[in-house]
Formats: C-alpha cells, structure tokens, sequence
C-alpha cells in the first residue's frame, strides 16, 4: 500500500523532496483505480530511486483540481525537483509503462 499524501504535507514531501516523485490520483470507488493500484504498489516497491504516494480526491478534492486539474481517475503525475514534468491518466497500466514514466 502506498502512503497516503496529506495536502499539508506537499510541500515537505514534494517540492523538497530530492528523489523523484509519482502521485497517484485516486479514490476508493474507482473501478479502474482499484484494478490499476495492484500494478502500481508492485512497480513502487521494485522502483527504489521514486517515491511513491496515494492522493485520495475524495479526501483532498480542491487540491486534485484546482492545484493540479486531475479531471479523470486513475492519473498519475511526475515531480522532480518538486515541479511537474509529465503526467499520465490510463486504465491501460503495467509496470513497464509505470517504470518508463517514473524513471524517465
């Protein structure tokens, strides 16, 4: 499982944070998030060098949208350096993809 990212914890954990970082925009009735999270906890725990967090829109709504304009689930976004670099909003998921998009 994936910890879950606090609203007032980006700062610290994102933006400070050397390695790279995924969040992983998600909610708990999501069919397709629920069918993507095994891939993704799997590719987190292989991928040492990125950190990994859950976003929980349901929890953290305005920051999903109007910080980051998450408008579909599952969708993960890349930080390095604290600032975006790419952004990824599929069903279509394996590790593969997941290890190409983190580590790029």
């Amino acid at each position: 499982m994936l910890k879950e990212l606090k609203t007032d914890d980006f700062c610290t954990l994102v933006k400070m944070e050397e390695k790279p970082v995924v969040l992983n925009f998600t909610a708990g009735w999501c069919q397709g998030c629920q069918q993507v999270t095994p891939i993704i906890e799997s590719a987190a725990e292989e991928i040492k060098n990125v950190m990994f967090y859950d976003v929980d829109v349901d929890k953290d709504l305005e920051f999903a949208v109007q910080r980051y304009n998450v408008i579909g689930i599952p969708t993960l976004i890349l930080f390095k350096n604290g600032i975006e670099v790419d952004r990824l909003t599929t069903l279509k998921l394996n590790e593969k993809t997941i290890r190409d998009f983190s580590t790029q």
